[in-house]
């Protein structure tokens, strides 16, 4: 037997006298020596006190104990804390996220938790249940829920007054036999309410939980459909695509193209009367050679071809050929278009994401359609 046989041996200073003898250690390596080592190809940027403490201490104990299976909990602590204060603000605020917010609520199949934890959707959310007549329900839900989480954060430490005191607002506002928005839950559930209310030591974090569930079970199942095929919900998605717009950084202006000329202002207002002046005092004689249609295709400038073609089902306009890039270049190098401003890849991005809210609103209109005129068809009438 040779020495291969004995384990594979690495060449990095920190450990090359390290023989794993499992997968997990194997494993275990293989991360520190992709992600943490000092000449790793992909470092994660850990502070060199962290990273001695991984490997010396955790993956390889001097004791020669067993690796600590949380061997790299602290390290991936320290990640998530960059990821989510240096990268996922920027990402709440690039293109990308609108990208990702229009996929999923163009996809078919939308949640009413996709919509409530997006501000922007759940106020069209609010909206909407208001010409109802429910957004109370949606109100608690909320008020509710932070009520939860105001608990939660402070981990058992609360004042115990203080929150009976804050649960006693939910209860008169949403319970009590004199609520002001009653949200007609059953004797049962307002009892245990009062219960977890008055109970000793004050209300746990869960207080309200029981009715949360209910409340949102009966938002999904009876108004949450609605919503979707509603006018507010594609003005949510129609503003959010045209936020992408603003969202992405606009690129400089062309060096050429901030070079306009500016046109001198006329200084009499009789400008207009003098071009008129002389264009009747010249030659209106037609060239019969410009009538000839078989000149046209001779022409040196066809001028702009691209509306020729057709519009398809979705009413997309569709070219019938590809104009010359070239061609185009040389007609527009010394104009000057908004256009410009715009990258053919956001072109792109936006007119996908407008096709799929498009198609969308037509599988609505079509389900529809469908089930009126099944609804429509006579119950005496049948099939021969």
């Amino acid at each position: 037997m040779n020495g291969r046989g004995k384990g594979h041996r690495r060449n990095i200073s920190d450990w090359k006298n390290v023989d794993p003898k499992t997968a997990v250690e194997r494993d275990a390596i293989n991360i520190y020596t992709k992600f943490l080592c000092k000449d790793a190809a992909t470092p994660v940027g850990l502070p060199e006190d962290m990273r001695l403490s991984v490997m010396v201490t955790k993956i390889c104990p001097p004791d020669g104990g067993q690796l600590d299976p949380d061997c790299f909990k602290e390290a991936q602590e320290y990640v998530y804390s960059c990821l989510e204060k240096q990268y996922f603000p920027e990402f709440l605020r690039s293109e990308f996220h609108c990208k990702y917010q229009v996929d999923i609520l163009t996809s078919g199949k939308v949640y009413l938790a996709d919509v409530l934890y997006n501000e922007s959707a759940t106020s069209y959310l609010m909206e909407y249940l208001d010409q109802e007549g429910s957004v109370h329900m949606l109100h608690f839900w909320l008020a509710a829920g932070n009520f939860q989480q105001q608990l939660l954060m402070q981990q058992g430490q609360y004042d115990a007054q203080q929150a009976q005191d804050d649960a006693m607002v939910l209860y008169d506002k949403y319970f009590s036999l004199q609520a002001e928005h009653p949200l007609g839950f059953d004797f049962a559930i307002r009892c245990e309410i009062e219960s977890n209310i008055c109970r000793e030591g004050g209300p746990l974090p869960n207080c309200f939980a029981a009715a949360m569930k209910r409340t949102f079970t009966t938002l999904e199942t009876v108004f949450f459909p609605g919503f979707l095929s509603s006018q507010l919900y594609y003005k949510f998605l129609s503003e959010l695509i045209n936020s992408m717009k603003t969202e992405s950084k606009i690129p400089p202006i062309p060096e050429e193209a901030s070079k306009v000329k500016e046109t001198p202002k006329p200084q009499k207002n009789t400008l207009l009367a003098d071009g008129v002046k002389k264009l009747m005092e010249s030659d209106m004689t037609i060239d019969p050679l410009q009538l000839d249609p078989d000149t046209l295709w001779k022409r040196s400038d066809p001028g702009d071809m691209t509306s020729f073609g057709m519009v398809d089902s979705m009413g997309q306009f569709v070219p019938g050929f590809e104009v010359d890039p070239e061609s185009v270049k040389k007609r527009t190098a010394s104009k000057f278009s908004l256009k410009k401003l715009v990258t053919k890849e956001e072109d792109k991005a936006k007119e996908q994401m407008a096709l799929q809210i498009a198609q969308m609103i037509i599988n609505d209109v079509t389900v529809q359609t469908k089930g009126s005129s099944s609804q429509a068809r006579s119950p005496d009438q049948h099939p021969s």
